[in-house]
């Protein structure tokens, strides 16, 4: 017994192309105590792909401060989010936690 026949010829599928997009970013980050936590939230937040900032105070010096920041967006881009902090005078210690999702484009 042979396989079954539809009588219609199949199609090769159409390749899609994948990107993987970040789309959360968790940061443990230290900053002068100079620079407010306003002030960097509004900064990442003109950032493309940028959604929402969260920013919170987890530790205080004399002169610096321990912040976490949560980013949320899509097609997060993690060197220019670097370079930008970086510029600002904002330490990335760690990044503690990403969240990426693939993206089929044909």
């Amino acid at each position: 017994m042979g396989g079954f026949f539809l009588g219609i010829e199949e199609k090769e599928p159409e390749k899609k192309q994948v990107q993987v997009v970040v789309s959360k970013l968790v940061i443990d980050a230290l900053k002068p105590r100079e620079i407010s936590i306003v002030d960097i939230a509004d900064m990442i937040c003109l950032l493309n792909g940028v959604k929402q900032v969260n920013i919170t105070v987890r530790e205080v010096d004399a002169r610096t401060e321990t912040i976490r920041i949560t980013i949320y967006g899509e097609g997060l881009d993690v060197k220019l989010l670097n370079e930008a902090l970086s510029r600002n005078g904002i330490a990335i210690r760690s990044i503690d936690e990403v969240s990426a999702e693939k993206s089929e484009q044909q």
